[in-house]
């Protein structure tokens, strides 16, 4: 195990009416500091990188961000819901993927990691078992349908 000399953590919401930040400014704020300080014997610690703002601007920011702080050398424990992040993970040698597991079926998490397994998480899933009404569901399915279908159009445009 690496000896860290430092530690540094974005985690939780920091987000401030009095200061006037959002969600989206008060991670940046922080995550610029952890940029300027971090180096080859930091371990950074970010917790849904790129979130509170625009998804694939945000996604691309957390790519950016994770590329940065490894040409650093920095050691870099991210979790995320971005495909972009999960994808750039599975592409370089250097991470190492963990999901956690969870049992769908009675709803509850197990509490254990899966090395090698992206994770999926299953959000109408997650909301059908809370009881949301059955059209906000299949609602939601169809909207997912048709945005699917529209990229692959733009696609073959």
């Amino acid at each position: 195990m690496t000896d860290f000399h430092s530690v540094f953590a974005d985690i939780g919401d920091k987000q401030s009416l009095i200061l006037d930040l959002s969600t989206f400014s008060s991670h940046m704020l922080n995550i610029k500091k952890i940029l300027d300080e971090a180096d080859k014997n930091s371990l950074v610690l970010l917790d849904e990188l790129g979130t509170g703002t625009e998804p694939k601007e945000g996604a691309a920011l957390a790519v950016s961000i994770i590329e940065y702080l490894l040409e650093k050398n920095a050691k870099v424990v991210v979790t995320t819901h971005f495909s972009e992040v999960k994808n750039y993970a599975l592409k370089h040698k250097e991470a190492i993927i963990y999901s956690v597991d969870f049992d769908y079926e009675n709803f509850l998490p197990k509490y254990r990691l899966l090395s090698g397994v992206v994770g999926k998480s299953n959000p109408l899933v997650i909301a059908g078992k809370l009881g949301f009404n059955e059209t906000v569901i299949k609602n939601a399915e169809n909207i997912i349908e048709k945005n699917s279908s529209q990229a692959e159009f733009k696609l073959d445009e």
